[in-house]
């Protein structure tokens, strides 16, 4: 008899495994870009879904059970063991290519007419294209070259300026 899947949650997983392995919830909340309620509130869902107490919690404290410590032994490389298996995917899949962000208007009007020459000059790069219209930020991106409007002054990136433009209402 089969037995059957349980869905498991996922993003508390992943909040006390990270937990679990620097043993404090302001580490974990740090790594992890949350605040510690955040990370505090995840451990709570586990908890209440694995029906087991993963810390022990103080007024300003929080510490490993047992139960919590073995648990965190076991889980502890699968969240590593699944980046890196995503990392590889990624690296895989992007070889060759490059990611480019650019306003759809100069995508439609500027770029896809020199694309077909591009792709004739360089078969062996493929471009995928994001036209997304929001500001730009290439911490958690995939992006390796973005084509935006505005003054250039974009946080931890280098900026050439391709043309002028001068925009009026109509």
């Amino acid at each position: 008899m089969q037995s059957r899947r349980i869905n498991l949650p996922l993003n508390p997983l992943r909040s006390f495994a990270v937990a679990s392995r620097h043993k404090t919830f302001t580490a974990a909340a740090q790594e992890l870009g949350v605040s510690q309620v955040a990370i505090s509130r995840q451990i709570s869902i586990l908890e209440d879904y694995l029906d087991v107490s993963l810390f022990e919690r103080g007024v300003r404290s929080a510490k490993l059970t047992e139960v919590g410590r073995a648990f965190g032994m076991e889980i502890a490389g699968l969240f590593d063991d699944l980046e890196r298996a995503t990392q590889r995917m990624i690296s895989h899949e992007t070889e060759g290519t490059v990611s480019l962000r650019v306003h759809p208007t100069v995508a439609h009007h500027w770029l896809m007419p020199k694309l077909m020459d591009f792709t004739r000059r360089h078969p062996d790069i493929r471009v995928r294209f994001d036209t997304r219209v929001e500001p730009l930020d290439f911490r958690g991106t995939h992006l390796d070259v973005a084509l935006q409007l505005g003054t250039g002054d974009w946080r931890n990136a280098r900026s050439l300026t391709l043309w002028e433009e001068e925009v009026d209402v109509v």
